[in-house]
Order: structure tokens, then sequence, then C-alpha cells
């Protein structure tokens, strides 16, 4: 890999971070998406998108506001959240051994948001198709933070809100296999949204807490002690997953999440089996209007596509549905980066 070029933008020049970002800047920039629970950074080649490096941490948003909520007393809230991102730049340079310093450092994600480094307001919709179109916060770097950083911020309804989403679908945006005048996308999971486009704009959105309910009812309730997670989605746990899905149609929700109970207790569904029938019924749910949706693009990681593989195809959604390959999905946020680093001017920002 390319060596990136060490410099200090102590006591230089407008002209000499100029001459600095034109002879090496342009080579990489520095990708990271920020959410609630981890922190991924990738060091990224920027004509080609290949990944040169990667750090992932359990420095979520939430946990670093945390951390920085309970000191007695607190630091500059948006510095506190910079040394978080200088610790985890640090182990990706000793990975890659290179420097970053100089990068620029394109940040998505719930960075942007009340509990982040720095809140930055929501556009409200319809918005472009288009990374232009993105709602951005340009922060130059300073002697105790190397790092130019163009902050992303979300995208708002009247009624819903949405942060790193809009980031990945512009990554996903003008992929042949993966267009349509009309339709949803969705992107399945802690908190599944559904975007819906038309004529190559955003036009509105539905948040769903699937993953964050699945969560909280197979750890924090009673029906904890009725699942248990298997190593292996087989076919028992497939059928039971079915049972699920049929079941968000045949049951009130609350009548099918207490059949969780009774599944076990009657002895009909093992605990493995049960784990499953919960995550289809409500998947399911979440499901519940797709019928009504013209296409569907389903942007579903590794532990998400074969559900929801087999919960659309139970609800006969195939033939409108399409599937971006999980090891596309990984790469959306770098993707939707570099055409935002594409687009970048950082004249005019200095």
């Amino acid at each position: 890999m390319t060596q990136i070029f060490r410099r200090s933008i102590d006591n230089i020049t407008f002209n000499q971070v100029i001459e600095g970002f034109s002879y090496h800047m342009n080579d990489f920039f520095l990708s990271c998406d920020w959410g609630t629970s981890s922190l991924r950074l990738r060091l990224i080649e920027a004509s080609s998108g290949s990944i040169e490096g990667e750090v992932i941490a359990g420095d979520g948003i939430a946990k670093v506001y945390s951390q920085w909520g309970r000191l007695q007393e607190k630091p500059d809230r948006f510095g506190y959240f910079q040394k978080c991102l200088a610790s985890s730049i640090a182990k990706l340079e000793a990975r890659c051994a290179v420097s970053c310093e100089g990068l620029i450092l394109i940040i998505s994600g719930m960075a942007s948001s009340s509990i982040g480094m720095l809140e930055v307001p929501y556009t409200t919709l319809p918005i472009a198709l288009s990374e232009k179109a993105l709602p951005k916060q340009f922060l130059p770097a300073q002697a105790a933070f190397p790092y130019h950083t163009l902050l992303i911020s979300g995208l708002r309804t009247r009624d819903d809100v949405m942060r790193g989403e809009e980031t990945e679908l512009i990554g996903l945006a003008r992929e042949t296999d993966y267009t349509f005048e009309e339709g949803v996308y969705i992107f399945p999971g802690t908190h599944s949204k559904h975007i819906e486009v038309q004529n190559h704009r955003i036009i509105g959105f539905h948040t769903f807490v699937t993953g964050e309910l699945f969560d909280l009812l197979t750890s924090h309730s009673t029906l904890k002690a009725s699942v248990d997670r298997p190593e292996k989605f087989d076919k028992a746990c497939q059928d039971a997953f079915v049972m699920g899905v049929q079941a968000s149609r045949k049951y009130n929700f609350l009548t099918g999440l207490f059949k969780t109970r009774t599944n076990q207790l009657l002895e009909k569904l093992d605990f493995y089996e049960n784990y499953y029938y919960l995550s289809g019924l409500i998947t399911g749910m979440e499901l519940s209007n797709a019928k009504s949706y013209k296409n569907m693009v389903i942007c579903a990681g590794a532990k998400f596509v074969e559900p929801y593989r087999l919960g659309t195809a139970v609800l006969g959604l195939s033939e409108k549905c399409q599937f971006v390959p999980a090891s596309e999905v990984a790469l959306l946020v770098c993707r939707g980066h570099q055409k935002i680093y594409k687009n970048l001017n950082i004249k005019d920002h200095l």
C-alpha cells in the first residue's frame, strides 16, 4: 500500500494545507460508521474504494456519551469524542503501519445526534437521492485533532428520524441491479428502516424497532425462559420461523407473543425452535405492510439474509423483492462515503 505522507498542521499556512491535500490526501480518506453500539473505522483508497485497513470497536455513541456524562468535571463534549476517535485512528495506523495525519475523515451514523460529538440538524424530506443533497457539517483540522472532518447528519419526516441508513442508500444508489423509479429499500437491524424512493428522490421512510424489541423480549422479559439461541438456522428453526411469520397474520400481536411461552410449556417447540418462532413473529409484523410496496430491495447483513428471504417468501413477496448480497451490504457505508468524498472540494471549507 502507498505510504501516506506524514505532516503536521501546526504553524502551516492555508496554501500549504491545500498543497498537502493535492499531494497525498486525494489518495486516501478515513471512513467512520459510528453507531449507537459500535464504531467502525476504515482507511479507504479513494479512487477504487478498496479498504486498506479496518478497526471495529465497542465504543458506540451511547457508551461514549454515558462515559462523558458520568465525569464529575465534564470536559468539552466535542473534544472528548475526538479523543475517542483518535484512539481508534491510532490503532488503525498501527495496523496499517502508516500515518493518517492530514486525511479527510467522513463520519455518518449517530455521531451527529443529540448524544453524539456534535448535533447537526436533520434535513426534512423530500430530498434527491444524491450524495450532494445530504446534510453535512465540515470541521477543520486542529493541532489536537489533525483530520479535516465531514460529519454527515440525518433525515426526518414530520414524525420519524433516520441517521446512517441514508448514507448506505447513497452507497447503493445508481447501482444498475438495485435501482428503480418507485419502491422501498429495507435495511433490517436494531431499528429497521423502510425507505420510500420515487423518481430518484427519497420521499419518506418508516422505522420498525424489530431488533431492539426482539433483544428486549429474549433478554429481559418472562419469555427469555422459553427461548435459547441456536448455533445454526437449521430446518427445524426455519420451520419455526415460518410458524412465527404465519402467526403474525393469524393472531393479535400480543397474543402471538404469549404463544412463545405456551409453545415451550406445551412442548410444541424446543427452546431453539421457539427462538426463531419469536423472530418470525416480529419479522412478520415488520413486513405487515410490504404487500403495498411496488418494489423492494432488502439490504440485509449476513445474519438477516436467510430469515428475511424466508419471511418474504412466506408472505408471497418474492417476485417483487431483490436482495443485495450481504458482502455488498457491508460495504455500503464505504461506498456512500466514497461518493461524498469525490464531490468534496476542501477549498470551499477552509
